[in-house]
């Protein structure tokens, strides 16, 4: 499956997370999801069910996810829901205070 973006460069689309590819979450599911986790865990007998009980409280996520990719030829991201195929918003890569447009992959290694 690809992706044509923008500038007409044909992104591929891996069905498993690429180097191009990004989740992103609300700061307000992140919380919910950690208070979730918290009680799941309380509320626990063992291992186990703790296992179980954390699986469930992944699948009965409340917000949907946001996935983005990125163009690797322009910068482009695209933003869509995980839960659609269909792409919600383009972003234009625009250079930083360093006045070089770095790919974001970039910011998240060390």
């Amino acid at each position: 499956m690809r992706l044509r973006c923008r500038c007409d460069f044909s992104i591929p689309i891996a069905t498993e997370q690429g180097e191009n590819d990004f989740e992103i979450i609300h700061h307000t599911s992140i919380t919910d999801f950690c208070d979730r986790l918290a009680e799941a865990q309380r509320q626990a007998a063992d291992d186990e069910d703790f296992r179980r009980r954390a699986v469930g409280v992944l699948l009965a996520s409340r917000s949907p996810l946001l996935a983005g990719i990125e163009c690797p030829n322009c910068g482009r991201l695209a933003i869509g829901r995980k839960d659609r195929p269909k792409i919600q918003m383009w972003f234009v890569r625009e250079p930083g205070e360093a006045d070089e447009a770095m790919p974001i992959r970039s910011l998240t290694t060390a």
